[in-house]
């Protein structure tokens, strides 16, 4: 019976590619994590949606969206973010 984890939250920044942090999150889900939120803030917000993009089309029907937020975060002088929240499907 394995057990996994909840999930994990990945912030997308400027100094990783593209092709690095869908990498990155095929390799924690095979590490148990079954839910991932790819975080965009900023000018990083279109980036976020194209590592989304990417995994969709790498993963095909390994994976699942789950929800999508929008919002400002306060905390970071009013910075706008995107939150994305996919899921692995058995």
């Amino acid at each position: 019976m394995s057990m996994s984890r909840k999930y994990v939250e990945v912030v997308v920044s400027r100094t990783k590619s593209v092709s690095d942090y869908v990498l990155d999150i095929i390799t924690l889900m095979n590490q148990g994590f079954d839910e991932v939120k790819i975080k965009g803030l900023g000018r990083e917000i279109s980036k976020a949606v194209d590592v989304y993009n990417s995994l969709k089309s790498r993963m095909e029907n390994g994976i699942e969206l789950k929800d999508v937020q929008i919002g400002t975060d306060k905390e970071r002088k009013r910075t706008s973010y995107i939150l994305i929240t996919v899921v692995r499907k058995y």
